[in-house]
């Protein structure tokens, strides 16, 4: 091959697609990477080119996988996500790490937002009641949550450190071919947990005054778009122009990914 480094970067992309789909494993891959490195530097010590171009590709799709199963699925003990398998319920602290989205949803004003995990404890009521094992329930955590709330008393704004209670759940996702995957939907922002909640307290509310400015502005910017074209194109273009996930419908979204156009949305949409 005259130009190596692409076969290079195709076999690692593959090497990726892969680990989107197959189950993970890390010890038995690396140490099958480790095997393979090992037999292309004796192959290359003994000059044999075409074997050490074979394996040296073979380690190249395998160290892809390995990179994508790494970044993309959490491992950490600590991971919101281990916390999940229960039906207690839990008081979560946190901070806010995206703007809230405010819609009407079965006639009541659902609040989503993303939260960054602290901690993690049961509820007062569950832990007085000694039938449940709390101590899996009970410490530091880390990872995204997203979380729907319902309470009319408090509106978190980005930033805001907030305590929230409700039961982790995990996304729901698609039960037949061609419906809206909403769990892939949320692991592509590294969320593997969603919580609701009625229930949210302020802790510590963000004085960023610079970033409620540009929050003004993007939403004067937004209703002129609303005021200028009808639904849904007045989401598209907000989620273009404004560069927010959230204004872009999830369906919306998943239709451009499957027709290849996600690269039109904004890099962290896609």
């Amino acid at each position: 091959m005259k130009k190596p480094i692409v076969g290079v970067i195709l076999f690692f992309i593959a090497g990726m697609v892969l680990g989107r789909y197959l189950p993970f494993s890390f010890l038995p891959f690396y140490i099958l990477s480790l095997i393979l490195f090992g037999v292309s530097l004796f192959l290359f010590l003994k000059r044999k080119t075409p074997l050490v171009s074979f394996f040296l590709f073979s380690l190249t799709l395998l160290v892809g996988y390995l990179y994508f199963s790494f970044i993309y699925f959490p491992h950490s003990p600590a991971h919101i996500i281990n916390f999940a398998s229960s039906e207690v319920e839990v008081e979560l602290v946190g901070r806010v790490v995206s703007r809230p989205s405010e819609k009407i949803f079965a006639k009541r004003k659902r609040v989503s937002f993303i939260l960054e995990a602290e901690t993690v404890e049961p509820t007062p009521s569950h832990e007085e009641n000694p039938s449940h094992n709390n101590q899996t329930l009970s410490g530091k955590a880390e990872g995204k949550v997203w979380v729907n709330s319902y309470s009319f008393y408090q509106n978190p704004g980005y930033g805001d450190r907030v305590r929230v209670r409700g039961k982790l759940r995990l996304p729901r996702s698609a039960q037949e071919k061609g419906d809206f995957d909403w769990q892939r939907y949320l692991s592509y922002q590294g969320i593997w947990v969603e919580l609701h909640t009625g229930w949210v307290e302020m802790l510590e509310s963000s004085d960023f005054s610079l970033v409620r400015w540009a929050q003004q502005n993007e939403d004067y910017l937004a209703a002129r778009i609303e005021g200028i074209l009808p639904n849904p194109p007045a989401q598209v273009a907000k989620s273009i122009l404004l560069g927010d996930k959230e204004k872009l419908p999830p369906p919306i979204l998943e239709d451009f990914r499957r027709t290849g156009t996600a690269q039109a949305v904004p890099a962290q949409l896609g």
